[in-house]
């Protein structure tokens, strides 16, 4: 688009009757109910189309939803057991809480192989940036003092935030039974029950939208506006940073009422209750609003190109050159008042789609000795967050410029990072805030022994994290075979 005959901004177009209007059928619409299950993709078709940079993340989401299926047949399968009570309850949940962490890094482990697998099959595992060069523009964009600047800013405003959130969860637990005292509440003594479900419900509505809207999108705001000060070695170190900044204020916002349950007050009904709750309103409500509304507007509004299409089928016949331009330049603007789905900056695309799924997985795997079926949600959103994000990426976005991507970069600290809390929280949970244990051994612990046992599963579990790290390969074995021949190939030809 241009503007007193300067360039603006150029961008690419979906093309109407192109492949990408086969790729969007065979995308969003998968050929029965097997297809959509396995959350199976045309994933070369995508890269070809929308670069390894889009396609890595659909390749991860489908790879995230078909390894869901393991705890979530054990979430169900803890949940009937749990039935029968007694010793069967406290075993099944253990268990439960204690394999939740080991799936978890065996996922991990599983996704960097399959990562290096695709990776080479679309050849973005040559770094083409020589090490020295590396150095040099990390040593130009040093600014020791505006980051030290930066993380005193960040780690005030983290504190700041925290007390804010507390004081909310606070109120919750401390100020709402005052509301049966107010002279309101006295004038209907009979309803107290009634008066004190609707402050509670609406004051979780509150702080749920507190934290969700308000909170993100301060923290939001002032992560970027901070990271925009700095200067960095490309855009991947760019959104690194931002990444970094973000998900410090959203683990806050996100997770701080399930620790202030988990830590604080040690009650796991409440504590089930809320993550119950936020994975319900956050992930299903949420990702079925996510779909309803595009695909409302997609029927009710639609593009262009749709209705230029309708106009020709009926015999519209013949346009001249004049028509077919202004025609063109209708479907360009169209097409350039679509959000961009790969944006740059913490607004939409990638970045929020990424930031959704990662703290999904912390509800999951960090507390899920409190809700079983909480893997179940997970699942039932994901294949669902599959095809709306093929739905939006295909029709509601504008077409993005390829680009390339060996992985899915820092947001694997990100996963990596909840796993290793995971294993804090859930022997926290085993330990200090059921009485688990105490069921299993027939007789109740001492603080001693409790602390004992936790220190114990927390090794056993690192233990098991970091040996299956150090023995399995980040890229398998057939794709270094490849690598080295490549390599000798170019070696030989240089000669």
């Amino acid at each position: 688009m241009t503007k007193f005959a300067h360039v603006e901004e150029r961008m690419p177009l979906h093309a109407p009757k192109d492949r990408h209007e086969t790729l969007a059928n065979a995308w969003v619409r998968p050929n029965g109910w097997k297809e959509f299950l396995r959350a199976a993709q045309p994933l070369d078709e995508v890269f070809s189309l929308y670069g390894a940079r889009v396609a890595m993340y659909f390749r991860f989401l489908g790879h995230y939803t078909r390894a869901l299926r393991v705890p979530t047949a054990l979430g169900l399968a803890t949940f009937v057991l749990e039935r029968l009570g007694g010793r069967w309850q406290a075993l099944v949940r253990l268990t439960y809480a204690l394999a939740m962490p080991l799936w978890a890094t065996v996922f991990l482990e599983h996704w960097k192989r399959a990562c290096a697998t695709t990776a080479h099959k679309w050849r973005q595992l040559h770094d083409k940036a020589p090490p020295r060069a590396k150095e040099l523009a990390r040593r130009l964009t040093r600014e020791p003092w505006k980051q030290m600047a930066h993380g005193w800013i960040i780690a005030a405003l983290f504190a700041c935030n925290c007390g804010v959130v507390f004081f909310v969860d606070w109120t919750r637990q401390f100020a709402l039974p005052l509301v049966t005292q107010t002279k309101l509440a006295r004038s209907f003594p009979k309803h107290d029950a009634l008066i004190m479900t609707v402050a509670s419900t609406g004051h979780t509505i509150v702080s749920v939208l507190f934290s969700t809207v308000l909170l993100n999108g301060l923290s939001k705001s002032v992560a970027r506006k901070l990271n925009d000060k700095e200067r960095h070695v490309d855009q991947t170190a760019k959104e690194n940073r931002l990444l970094a900044k973000v998900s410090i204020f959203y683990f806050c916002n996100m997770y701080s009422t399930l620790f202030f349950y988990c830590f604080y007050l040690r009650d796991m009904e409440k504590l089930s209750a809320w993550l119950s709750t936020l994975l319900v309103t956050k992930q299903i409500v949420g990702n079925m609003a996510e779909v309803a509304l595009p695909f409302a507007t997609a029927k009710l509004l639609p593009s262009v190109s749709q209705r230029l299409s309708r106009w020709r089928s009926k015999g519209g016949g013949e346009c001249d050159e004049a028509t077919i331009v202004r025609e063109d330049l209708a479907f360009a603007k169209g097409e350039f008042m679509k959000p961009a789905y790969d944006a740059e900056e913490a607004e939409d695309g990638l970045f929020d789609d990424y930031l959704e799924m990662a703290f999904q997985f912390g509800y999951v795997v960090m507390f899920s000795a409190a809700f079983p079926l909480g893997s179940l949600c997970a699942f039932i959103n994901d294949i669902v967050e599959v095809r709306s994000d093929a739905f939006k990426i295909t029709s509601l976005c504008r077409m993005s410029v390829p680009e390339g991507a060996v992985g899915i970069g820092a947001w694997l600290n990100i996963f990596s990072t909840m796993v290793f809390v995971s294993i804090v929280t859930n022997g926290f949970m085993v330990c200090f805030v059921t009485d688990w244990l105490d069921l299993l051994l027939g007789r109740p612990l001492s603080i001693m022994e409790k602390t004992i046992v936790f220190f114990t599963l927390e090794h056993l579990l690192l233990a098991f994290k970091y040996t299956l790290k150090f023995l399995i390969d980040d890229i398998s074995l057939a794709v270094l075979k490849d690598l080295a021949r490549e390599e000798e190939l170019r070696s030989k030809k240089w000669e």
